[in-house]
């Protein structure tokens, strides 16, 4: 599935006054079928393996993923999570 992962860490990019945000977003695909398996999975280990994607918008305003691969997820940073639902699949529910 995939989830929104919010982490509680440090960025790595200061704002313009110098400030560092200390929460940002992971998107990515996790070997689970619910978000109560993601719980346990997240509970169970200190670090998993997700498959990233950033999110991008054309020139012509169309919705796309960017594959960025495997990266390794600190569980203890991870703050909140839920799944993401494609925009294409969410506006033809509306």
């Amino acid at each position: 599935m995939r989830f929104s992962l919010t982490m509680h860490m440090p960025n790595g990019k200061p704002d313009f006054k110098g400030m560092y945000k200390h929460v940002h977003q992971v998107v990515c695909e996790i070997p689970v079928n619910s978000c109560e398996e993601l719980c346990d999975l997240l509970t169970n280990n200190d670090f998993i393996v997700v498959h990233q994607y950033y999110s991008q918008t054309d020139e012509k305003g169309m919705h796309y993923w960017v594959d960025r691969g495997d990266i390794v997820i600190n569980t203890s940073w991870v703050g909140k999570a839920h799944e993401v639902i494609d925009r294409d699949q969410e506006y033809a529910a509306h």
